[in-house]
């Protein structure tokens, strides 16, 4: 059974459970606190609007449905509408009638265009905080 801690958290597995004190014992993890209720506190940055604006545009180069969309690029309901609705509006995805009728979504080339300029920022960034 393989471990995996990246984006999704199974606190309650055993194989969760296992790979937590494999790492605590490697000192990659802090120790348990007993103030928190003996929980393991995982601090998670947030992502800004552009690395959510790319995460998106990289997952419709090839044409998906919305809940592919939204599970790949690792958003909830709520804020994966916002922007994807906004970045539909704004010519960046166009919609598609897929084989089976199913509505698919694609980037544009204007958004092929944004995904670039984006990615070009984020290695500027990336290069001056280093």
């Amino acid at each position: 059974m393989s471990c995996f801690l990246g984006k999704v958290l199974l606190r309650s597995t055993t194989c969760f459970q296992r790979c937590i004190s494999q790492r605590r014992v490697q000192g990659a993890l802090p120790r348990r606190n007993s103030g928190t209720g003996g929980r393991v506190k995982v601090k998670v940055e947030k992502r800004s609007w552009p690395s959510i604006i790319v995460d998106i545009l990289e997952v419709t180069l090839t044409a998906s449905n919305k809940t592919r969309i939204m599970y790949r690029s690792n958003l909830n309901f709520n804020r994966f509408n916002r922007y994807f609705e906004a970045m539909v509006r704004k010519g960046f995805i166009e919609e598609q009638n897929g084989s089976n009728g199913r509505l698919l979504y694609q980037t544009t080339e204007r958004g092929r265009t944004l995904l670039e300029v984006l990615r070009v920022a984020q290695d500027l960034v990336l290069a001056r905080e280093s």
